[in-house]
């Protein structure tokens, strides 16, 4: 911003010489900065560290992601992830319960990963899933002001 000012004062002025100088600058600027600091920032907002925490737990086995659909998290995972869509408490017996139910029903370790408030939020209004769902990873950066949990089917 103060790089524009610059700029727009020098052509009033009738300097364009100067003014580019200032864009110049102020490019290479922006550029080092981000340059310097997108590692750092990426990690904050990408869900890429999530990704490699969650594949580094999960393996081989089924995973399953609850609530909203977040693509960014089915990119990094690079694997097939089932959906199952957030639980309305005024319709029990919903398709989407059905299949969470029969998601953490499997015989073999199945995952779910799901963000802390959804997790309470499912455990408060549905209370059968307290016992079905077991903490594995906790404080998982999901989004930049979310955090998940990847809960299992069965106790670590």
């Amino acid at each position: 911003m103060l790089a524009g000012v610059g700029i727009a004062r020098r052509l009033k002025k009738g300097d364009p010489n100067r003014a580019i100088l200032y864009l110049a600058g102020a490019t290479l600027f922006a550029y080092l900065a981000f340059s310097f600091t997108y590692h750092d920032l990426n990690r904050i907002k990408s869900a890429r560290s999530l990704g490699e925490e969650v594949r580094s737990v999960v393996g081989g086995e089924k995973l399953a992601l609850y609530g909203r659909n977040r693509a960014a998290v089915h990119y990094y995972l690079d694997r097939p992830l089932s959906h199952i869509p957030h639980l309305d408490p005024l319709r029990t017996g919903s398709e989407a319960e059905r299949r969470l139910d029969a998601f953490l029903g499997s015989t073999q370790q199945v995952f779910l990963l799901i963000a802390d408030d959804d997790l309470r939020q499912l455990k408060e209004l549905f209370p059968k899933y307290r016992r079905l769902l077991y903490p594995v990873r906790e404080r998982l950066r999901f989004g930049y002001h979310r955090r998940a949990t990847l809960a299992s089917n069965r106790p670590p």
